[in-house]
């Protein structure tokens, strides 16, 4: 019989790149959809309905009873649920399974059993759920030394992240948002704040085996409906910058590729794109305010003629001038004395990271 799993062995198991064992949550559906950790498969041993049950069973009539009333609950379906964990596990490129619940008490510790009654290797999570928490948010609060980097929008700041090997940080894989206005072009639906978190401290501990510094974008505190946590992004706020200048026409052309032409080639109609586009004018027109009419009229004038990128270059860049570049220039990076580290195009900056990295590589 395997023994349990403690958390410092589950972050390693999580972070590492080879392969490993099922993991199997057996929370209720409702608590995995509020909070869950990358890797994990929810495959509930009391569904939420029947936790409810099981709670005010304890609350009225004690520990015992709430233990029988979940028993009962579930020992006719436990056939079922039983084959799930094992189909989980025969998928998993190590035939094991990490089995976790809200603190490692008795759901966890009951489908550990059934498992090894059915001849399965299986570990339960030492302080399950809860610890691993408590685990992740503390990789979030102690990040390495951080290098930030800004620029104007479109210059390619997620696309120069992308190319650093591991080196870097990316808020808006982990947010599942591209962070402006416009991000909600993408038709993908965030996580909640609790997962965000635990997709964050994960990449902060991943990239951390390679490096003693990392970079990451700027962001303002809120991507989308999530917020950067606090300690995290006070870290952030104090680093150092490394500044990424293109020219317009080459922004307006990575916009109009990023929010016009992948949407449409993921399946969305141009009709669609039109749609969130006029959305997100809306939402930003206050700050535009006489300029939105004509924004407006270029967009729709653009989505009328076609998706070139000819048609839309007139309305991405009357935006990116008059809305996002002002931001950006009032806001709290055009107007920091925090020390610029580098400043550069896009082939210049990607070495000068590169080299960087390089120096900070663990050894």
């Amino acid at each position: 019989m395997l023994p349990s799993l403690a958390i410092p062995e589950m972050l390693t198991l999580l972070i590492q790149s080879g392969p490993r064992p099922a993991l199997i949550d057996v929370r209720s559906e409702l608590e995995f959809a509020k909070a869950a950790v990358p890797g994990f498969t929810n495959l509930p041993i009391l569904y939420q309905s029947e936790r409810h049950e099981v709670g005010l069973t304890y609350k009225h009539q004690g520990q015992q009873a709430a233990i029988d009333r979940g028993a009962a609950l579930v020992l006719p379906d436990q056939q079922r649920r039983l084959t799930l964990w094992c189909e989980d596990i025969a998928r998993a490129p190590i035939p094991e399974a990490v089995v976790a619940c809200w603190r490692g008490g008795m759901r966890s510790a009951i489908a550990c059993d059934w498992l090894r009654q059915a001849g399965r290797q299986v570990r339960q999570l030492e302080g399950g759920y809860k610890a691993l928490r408590h685990a992740l948010l503390e990789a979030i609060a102690n990040p390495p030394p951080l290098v930030i980097v800004t620029g104007l929008t479109g210059s390619g700041k997620t696309e120069l992240l992308q190319t650093l090997d591991g080196g870097a940080i990316d808020l808006e894989a982990a947010a599942q948002h591209r962070g402006s206005a416009f991000g909600g072009w993408i038709d993908r639906p965030q996580p909640m704040q609790a997962t965000f978190e635990n997709a964050l401290a994960l990449q902060l501990l991943r990239q951390q085996q390679n490096y003693t510094a990392l970079f990451c974008e700027d962001e303002s505190r809120m991507i989308g409906a999530l917020a950067v946590p606090l300690g995290f992004y006070s870290h952030m706020t104090k680093a150092p910058l490394i500044v990424l200048e293109e020219p317009l026409a080459i922004r307006t052309q990575r916009i109009f590729r990023d929010y016009i032409l992948q949407p449409v080639a993921a399946g969305a109609s141009p009709e669609r794109v039109r749609q969130k586009a006029l959305d997100a004018l809306q939402a930003v027109s206050q700050r535009l305010s006489q300029q939105t009419q004509q924004v407006r009229e270029l967009l729709i004038d653009g989505f009328a003629k076609g998706m070139n990128y000819g048609d839309h270059e007139p309305w991405l860049a009357a935006i990116l001038t008059a809305y996002y570049d002002k931001r950006y220039r009032h806001g709290a990076r055009g107007q920091s004395d925090i020390p610029i580290m580098f400043q550069g195009d896009m082939a210049s900056c990607k070495q000068w990271c590169l080299d960087f990295l390089q120096a900070k590589q663990r050894r």
